[in-house]
């Protein structure tokens, strides 16, 4: 057998034993689980948006959520997004 089938196919099957991320992405709601205790993620986005009002012009852009779960309830966030008005 070919040595980078092989070895594709190793990591193909290692991927079953991670444990599947939970985010809030792509939309901006908060989800309803938690992640694995003593755990941090990092998750992070960019939405382009530009609304016209009148002469203001409004640029949303980068956002970075950052989870740590304290326990099996609850879990800490931090949240910071760029706008420009």
């Amino acid at each position: 057998m070919n040595r980078p089938l092989l070895l594709a196919f190793t990591a193909l099957l290692s991927l079953e034993t991670f444990s599947q991320i939970i985010t809030d992405r792509p939309d901006q709601t908060e989800s309803s689980s938690t992640i694995p205790v003593n755990s941090l993620q990092l998750e992070t986005g960019f939405v382009w948006e530009s609304i016209e009002q009148g002469e203001e012009k409004v640029f949303a852009g980068p956002s970075v959520l950052l989870r740590y779960s304290i326990n099996r309830i609850v879990e800490l966030r931090a949240f910071n997004q760029y706008e420009n008005h």
